[in-house]
């Protein structure tokens, strides 16, 4: 009847085990939740590592007489606690109504009492060459017993890897052994042994509750020797679909906590920005403030000393001036004519001197003056930004405002950097590399000319921005398609692999050490492909590593290998039965790899391959380079010989990779003066060609999907995506 797996794991302290449906590893592992906060540096546990204890979370002690309850919570019967005749379960404070037998009508946790029962306390280890040795614990998979060096060896040795292991709890009342009896009895009528199953009530019954009144209901009820294998069959499938929910759940809980850390990381480098801009500008208002307030004082004192100066002279010739018409009186008065005229020349030189000075009063203004306006609001904005935010699809903004101030519209995020870099001079250095590969060639002119008509098309969205936030990039060197239609970018400088979907929004990214605990951290990640049947992901490393690393479509580590064999790794591509083509520049090198990382086949191309950058493989083993400096596609066997080319200089100038889309058309794509996207035949007849009506930045890669949706990565840090005919 307990068809379920136990899978067993060494724990320390009072043994614990773990419940998994199935005896297959689960192919994502599902995420450690915490109580506070969602942490993306826990290592995810696999679902099949999922842990309930042996001992009974009241008492502590291995359980004894274990009861579950509804929720599935399990207690030993004595540490069950009844009020108002209800049980509530101390773990979860789930309410349940207590049988009308009491708690002995509570269902036993058979599959805890069975597995106590199978545990052989005292046996000796049947792992190992000793005799003496005891047991331990217990090995799922090998079936075996362990003894302590035996239980460390699985620990440790890659050949276990893999291996479920139980500890034998400490609990010397276990040595009595399982019982042979298997005999169920009814809850209601203890004595009774079970012998039906009623459909309707889902219950199993003895020969007493199956009295008439049962029958008279109509319920159908059925003996269960002849139907138990098939209603287990049946709660089989629904766990199936429980557990197939609990892996979407497991994709969710991994979403928010990649989410959550970049979330922290955004909050942190926000904060951190609008502290450095205030001390910024703190200083620098306190320069101006000195500067103002010294220029003030300068000003000042100038129109003072003006002030100063004219009221002087002002007062010095006023007294002259009274002094001269007191003197002149008195002198008219008490003076004769005589008296009167001496003193003519001398008043009138001193009337002269003081006619040739004039009165001018000292005119004096300050203000303050704000070239930008009063609008303190705007000056805040335009200064610290503002916050703007996405919760679940929809844009928010944050503004600096307070009672008196409008809303602001000029939209300003300073915290959002893009960098653009100089094409000119990628085409001096293109030129310059060319003049190297062809000196023993005629000079050609870098901008050749294209002999083609095209129909002009458009990119329908964009996505990325320059920077290390989930969504930025600082080289989305290689791209990549999968079946559900997720764009997978290798972000090459931020070392790391960005999965989105098709829209452009962020899904999860791996490879960058955050969740790389069991391996697989990405150095300079250059190139990705997927495997079409797995959907596992392969990413390519340039130097210093120059390796391959596989992980699985949720950004798993799953192996690495190639370190000691290739040199320049430039482009990879899967086939249909997961052989792994890579294509080497430089030494000019195809290498396949199977699944596992063995080489298969590997040949050089020195005399057809001059710069490959691009690779696509059908289903009869042939192999799509495209070659920048060719300006075609070399196809080739797995044994490396050369089959033909495809395109030709005018018509697919320096092509920057190559693609098959899902008619088996060969799709060569180039950035030469414009992007455009040449189809031909595998046989290599022109079937047709477009050009974009936006000019790109240097672009480095191009992926095509199944429905003919054409993703461009480019160097201005941003992903393109193209819905075409195709």
């Amino acid at each position: 009847m307990n068809k379920l797996c136990l899978s067993l794991k060494h724990m320390e302290g009072e043994g614990r085990i773990g419940l998994s449906p199935t005896d297959e590893d689960s192919a994502y592992d599902s995420p450690k939740s915490t109580e506070n906060s969602l942490s993306p540096t826990t290592p995810p546990k696999s679902s099949n590592s999922r842990l309930i204890s042996l001992a009974c979370g009241q008492c502590g002690r291995t359980l004894r007489d274990p009861k579950c309850l509804p929720c599935l919570h399990t207690f030993c019967l004595h540490c069950l606690q009844v009020k108002n005749k209800k049980v509530i379960c101390p773990e979860c404070r789930l309410e349940t109504p207590l049988p009308s037998n009491g708690l002995s009508g509570l269902l036993p946790d058979y599959g805890i009492i069975n597995f106590l029962r199978s545990l052989k306390l005292g046996a000796f280890c049947t792992s190992c060459k000793s005799e003496t040795l005891h047991a331990v614990a217990k090995c799922i998979n090998c079936d075996s017993l362990l003894c302590s060096n035996c239980l460390m060896a699985h620990s440790f040795m890659h050949c276990f890897s893999g291996h479920r292991v139980i500890e034998f709890p400490k609990c010397p009342e276990l040595n009595e052994g399982p019982k042979d009896d298997a005999a169920m009895y009814c809850l209601n009528h203890p004595t009774e042994v079970v012998k039906y199953f009623c459909y309707p009530c889902s219950e199993l019954m003895c020969q007493l509750c199956s009295d008439e009144s049962h029958y008279e209901s109509n319920h159908i009820m059925e003996e269960l020797h002849l139907i138990g294998s098939g209603v287990i069959s049946l709660m089989a499938d629904k766990v199936a679909e429980g557990k197939c929910q609990a892996e979407d759940f497991a994709v969710c809980i991994r979403y928010n906590q990649q989410t959550s850390f970049f979330l922290q990381n955004q909050y942190h480098d926000i904060h951190n920005k609008i502290n450095q801009i205030y001390e910024q500008h703190s200083a620098l208002l306190l320069k101006y403030k000195e500067q103002q307030l010294s220029l003030l004082d300068g000003v000042y004192e100038r129109m003072i000393s003006a002030l100063r100066m004219s009221t002087k002279v002002s007062e010095e010739s006023y007294d002259r001036l009274t002094h001269l018409t007191d003197f002149f009186s008195r002198l008219i008065k008490y003076g004769n004519t005589p008296q009167c005229l001496m003193y003519k020349k001398i008043m009138e030189t001193e009337l002269a001197n003081l006619s040739a000075i004039k009165a001018k009063p000292v005119s004096c203004n300050l203000r303050l003056e704000s070239e930008g306006g009063t609008d303190f609001a705007s000056t805040l904005v335009r200064t610290f930004g503002r916050v703007i935010y996405e919760l679940n699809g929809i844009n928010n903004e944050n503004y600096f405002v307070n009672d008196c101030w409008s809303k602001i519209d000029q939209p300003v995020f300073p915290f959002k950097y893009e960098k653009w870099s100089n094409s000119c001079f990628d085409e001096l250095k293109a030129i310059s590399d060319l003049n190297i590969c062809d000196s023993n060639q005629s000079f050609r002119s870098f901008h050749l000319k294209s002999n083609v008509t095209r129909m002009t098309i458009t990119y329908n969205w964009k996505f990325g921005s320059y920077g290390s936030m989930q969504g930025q990039f600082t080289e989305p060197n290689g791209v990549c398609i999968n079946s559900e239609g997720d764009i997978i970018v290798a972000d090459t400088n931020n070392n790391r692999v960005q999965v989105f979907d098709r829209s452009g929004k962020f899904k999860f990214s791996f490879g960058d050490g955050n969740n790389c605990s069991d391996g697989g951290a990405l150095l300079f990640p250059n190139r990705v492909a997927v495997m079409e049947k797995s959907g596992d992901i392969i990413v390519t490393e340039r130097a210093p590593t120059h390796q391959v690393q596989v992980y699985n479509q949720y950004g798993q580590f799953i192996r690495k290998f190639g370190a000691n064999v290739l040199q320049h790794p430039r482009a990879v591509a899967v086939d249909k039965d997961g052989h792994i083509i890579v294509v080497e520049c430089k030494v000019m090198r195809v290498i396949i790899f199977d699944m596992m990382g063995n080489i298969k086949h590997k040949f050089t191309c020195n005399d057809t391959l001059h710069f490959p950058n691009g690779v696509a493989v059908n289903d009869k083993q042939e192999i799509f380079i495209s070659d920048n400096r060719t300006h075609c596609v070399v196809v080739y066997n797995y044994l490396g010989k050369q089959l033909r080319s495809i395109g030709h200089e005018g018509l697919t100038n320096y092509p920057i990779g190559v693609m098959l889309n899902k008619a088996g058309h060969v799709i060569v794509a180039d950035n030469h003066n414009n992007f455009n996207l040449t189809v031909f035949t595998q046989d290599g007849q022109f079937l047709t060609a477009v050009e974009s009506k936006v000019k790109h930045a240097q672009c480095y890669d191009a992926a095509i999907s199944s429905d003919g949706t054409v993703a461009l990565t480019s160097k201005d840090y941003r992903v393109y995506v193209y819905l075409t005919s195709f």
